[in-house]
């Protein structure tokens, strides 16, 4: 704000700056990164949504790339988010080629698509107090492809029900590696918080998302 020396200025730093109320799906990303970080001991170093330079931007990959600490060693960790308002059980975003368990399935059996993840963690962890943490867990995973993390969250605002979740589970079960890890986790908000959080939720002037 100590740009502007008008109201006609400081109204138009404000324009730039303090962007548009966030999508249901972006809040949805925050939530479910948020929970990960304090109830899973993540560390997402660099969200995706910021690399997203164009509001309608689509990036490849997971919605969340980072390390989880368990028992003093770092492992990589992949997690894909959805978010849904919807009062059925049966969720799109649980559904098809892009719903929550197909995407979770291409993370656990596709080494390319990770190791494209990796490469981009790897920009925002080759220097800086982040970078032991990725040779560790880096190294830990080309000793064994299969020894990562992988996390599945839906996010919604309705009444809990386990059938939400107990179909993708029971699917992802099967044909498991022997070593790594998936967890696929309902965070269940009052109804209609996930709506009002994006229509509230914007950047704040002089702040960051």
């Amino acid at each position: 704000r100590s740009l502007g020396q008008t109201d006609f200025e400081l109204d138009a730093i404000d324009s730039v700056v303090a962007g548009e109320p966030k999508p249901p799906w972006r809040v949805g990303e925050a939530i479910g990164e948020a929970y990960l970080v304090d109830w899973r001991n993540c560390t997402f170093p660099w969200p995706m949504s910021r690399d997203a330079r164009m509001p309608k931007a689509s990036l490849p990959g997971a919605d969340l790339v980072g390390f989880i600490v368990e028992t003093g060693v770092d492992y990589l960790v992949f997690g894909e988010v959805k978010t849904s308002s919807a009062t059925k059980p049966t969720l799109g975003v649980m559904r098809n080629t892009t719903g929550l368990p197909q995407q979770l399935k291409d993370l656990r059996d596709d080494d390319a698509r990770r190791r494209h993840l990796i490469r981009y963690l790897l920009f925002r962890c080759a220097e800086g107090p982040l970078k032991e943490r990725f040779a560790t867990a880096v190294s830990r995973y080309l000793a064994n492809p299969s020894d990562f993390r992988l996390y599945g969250v839906l996010v919604r605002d309705v009444s809990p029900d386990e059938r939400d979740l107990r179909g993708a589970v029971s699917w992802l079960g099967s044909q498991c590696p022997a070593v790594g890890q998936i967890e696929v986790l309902g965070l269940y908000l009052p109804a209609g918080r996930i709506g009002s959080f994006a229509a509230q939720t914007a950047v704040p002037v002089g702040g960051a998302s």
